[in-house]
């Protein structure tokens, strides 16, 4: 092997390193951000790495009501909705599989 092909193997295997530590990170802010029974967040802590996390709006149909919910979304297909405190606090409120689901995109004409 020549020495440049060992020094990219080293640094894409430090790249990789670095990407799964800052998922644990990411993981352990959201686990101590949530406020949910100790079970549940022992649950959330567990799943695998989130891939997604944002804001959604859910539209409540009858009174057209909107509420704003944190999303994260984890690589397993489990998504968990949160309501936002003040500051980085989250109230988890829902959480759910999403296998069985199917998703589509709302741009597309084929529906």
């Amino acid at each position: 092997m020549d020495a440049k092909k060992v020094m990219v193997d080293v640094a894409a295997l430090v790249d990789s390193a670095k990407f799964s530590h800052l998922q644990q990170q990411q993981m352990s802010r959201i686990g101590v951000c949530l406020s949910a029974p100790a079970t549940v967040l022992t649950f959330i802590c567990t799943l695998s790495p989130c891939t997604l996390a944002g804001s959604l709006d859910v539209v409540q149909v009858p009174a057209l009501k909107a509420k704003y919910l944190a999303a994260f979304l984890y690589e397993g297909g489990f998504l968990a909705l949160a309501k936002v405190i003040r500051g980085p606090w989250y109230e988890l409120r829902y959480r759910f599989s999403l296998k069985g689901f199917e998703l589509y995109d709302a741009a597309d004409d084929d529906l």
